[in-house]
Parts: C-alpha cells; structure tokens; sequence
C-alpha cells in the first residue's frame, strides 16, 4: 500500500510539475517554436 501511494504522489507532482513548468516557458516565449508553445500562444 505504501508503494502505491509513492507511485500515485509521484506521478501527480511529476504531472504538476511539467504542466507548470511548460506554462512558465510558454509564458516567457522560450517554446515559441515548438508546439507546446504554439499551442499555449492560441489559448
């Protein structure tokens, strides 16, 4: 039970992370070319 909890945690501050992290870049325009940035420049 205890290792499910870790793996649980893990991914949704994992997932968390990278969405926050990926905002952020997107924000400064940093992934403008990319298409997480396009993406992120159309909402």
């Amino acid at each position: 039970m205890y290792a499910v909890c870790l793996a649980v945690s893990g991914a949704v501050i994992a997932g968390l992370g990278s969405w926050a992290l990926t905002r952020a870049l997107a924000a400064t325009g940093a992934l403008a070319p990319l298409a997480s940035g396009r993406t992120a420049a159309r909402v």
